[in-house]
């Protein structure tokens, strides 16, 4: 089935310590999606329950503990009980993310654990969970020679046509075989020195004439499996930096008991 492009801007709404601390993660999604900031786990049930469609996902702070993450969780299957509004919890921490059993909560674990650019790509995760990994990661075009070895110690030459969160395009004259594990070597444009990346062998593109007459080069799509936690964040950077924004600003949640509530656009 042909991949359709979105088009609607997904909404969150984000629960956050009133200390500043975590500004990073507002200038961060506020680059992919329309956003409203509150620090008051009140203020979302009072929201959800006035205009169950309005936000699409809630992005909660651990500090807020296991009864603001449960409180919103309930609020949002009482309000929206045929909605799906995925609940997000974030920490530095993963000892003292709030997960209980709440159904919907997903746990993200910044910091040295994970770059927090890689939230972005969880939380297209969260917001299509039906969809393959690498479509919930954007892809961004990357021309970059590489080096694949495989198992076998036999090397291929290529070049890197575009890189996601998940995994990345090699186009090469040989081919590796489908499921084989393999490290790519590549320069990258947010490092200094070339990147080695271990994967799969997830797809094998043969070299054929399209319908176009053009000719469609050869090559290998290959699902990341394990990097340093240096390069995962050069990754996550550069794919980060060059997705395609919704660059929408952001202002706090104003919420008051007037029927005609005031929200960010």
């Amino acid at each position: 089935m042909p991949h359709r492009r979105r088009t609607k801007l997904h909404r969150l709404l984000l629960v956050l310590p009133p200390d500043g601390t975590r500004t990073h993660v507002v200038h961060l999604l506020r680059q992919h999606f329309p956003i409203s900031v509150t620090t008051d786990i009140d203020d979302v049930a009072q929201v959800i329950q006035e205009d169950p469609t309005f936000f699409d996902l809630v992005l909660v702070d651990d500090s807020m503990g296991a009864t603001g993450v449960s409180a919103v969780a309930r609020a949002i299957r009482v309000a929206a009980p045929t909605r799906r509004v995925p609940v997000v919890v974030i920490s530095n921490d993963g000892t003292q993310v709030p997960m209980g059993t709440e159904s919907g909560v997903v746990r993200f674990v910044g910091g040295q654990e994970q770059p927090w650019e890689m939230l972005v790509y969880h939380i297209n995760a969260a917001l299509f969970p039906r969809e393959r990994d690498e479509r919930a990661s954007p892809r961004v075009l990357l021309r970059a020679p590489a080096i694949v070895a495989q198992a076998d110690d036999e090397m291929l030459t290529g070049e890197v046509f575009n890189i996601s969160l998940g995994g990345l395009f090699v186009r090469t004259k040989d081919r590796a075989p489908l499921g084989a594990q393999v490290s790519i070597r590549f320069p990258l444009p947010s490092a200094d020195e070339p990147v080695v990346v271990v994967g799969e062998v997830v797809r094998v593109v043969e070299p054929r004439a399209s319908d176009t007459g053009a000719n469609v080069v050869g090559g290998v799509g290959v699902r990341f499996l394990a990097m340093d936690r240096t390069v995962r964040r050069q990754i996550a950077t550069f794919v980060v930096g060059r997705a395609p924004s919704s660059a929408c600003s952001v202002e706090p949640l104003r919420v008051t008991r007037d029927p005609n509530l005031n929200r960010t656009s």
